[in-house]
């Protein structure tokens, strides 16, 4: 039985063509720019307009609510890791160590599912709580700190998984929680 030897495509495909016109020197961005320019114009597209990277779900925001307690107890409140759970309902449970050096490591379960990894300083100095969200549904900075007269709470994190989709509702649902934890630990009335 004899082999047939095709001929070899002579017709180089047409990403082939497209990749032998760029030089081997050039970076991807010159290779995009290249593309977009066409050799017609000096104007060119920003990169941007290419959907490169991931998408992203950030949430930053802070709250401040005005707070007529006495700062000291107000910020025996904020510190004490054992009531965290009565004030910020969207934490189910917080279990933690102090590690040598001061450094605490806490182990998150959230209230709306999944569980997380978090290192946490507490400055009496300053009356500042930060939590560094290290694995979970979500990673980042969430801040508490007591003045006088104010009780506030910053957070920066950028959600991981299914939880990047419901990306404005995760914001309102933080803002909401936080006020309503900011008001708990004043001691004021709110919604469950």
């Amino acid at each position: 039985m004899q082999q047939k030897s095709r001929a070899p495509n002579t017709q180089p495909s047409r990403w082939l063509n497209h990749a032998e016109s760029i030089s081997p020197n050039t970076t991807r961005q010159q290779n995009t720019t290249q593309r977009l320019r066409g050799g017609r114009s000096n104007t060119t597209r920003p990169r941007n307009q290419i959907k490169w990277g991931r998408s992203v779900c950030l949430v930053q925001f802070e709250e401040k609510i005005v707070c007529d307690k006495n700062v000291d107890e107000l910020w025996r409140k904020v510190s004490s890791l054992d009531d965290f759970t009565n004030y910020w309902h969207g934490t189910k449970h917080l279990s933690y160590t102090v590690k040598d050096g001061g450094v605490i490591e806490a182990d998150v379960v959230f209230a709306f599912g999944g569980s997380g990894h978090a290192n946490i300083q507490i400055d009496n100095s300053s009356r500042t709580l930060t939590i560094r969200y290290l694995q979970g549904p979500f990673k980042g900075t969430q801040r508490i700190w007591v003045e006088k007269g104010i009780i506030a709470s910053s957070w920066s994190v950028e959600f991981n998984g299914v939880y990047r989709l419901l990306g404005g509702w995760n914001e309102k649902h933080f803002r909401q929680g936080t006020t309503n934890a900011l008001r708990r630990l004043c001691g004021e009335t709110t919604e469950a």
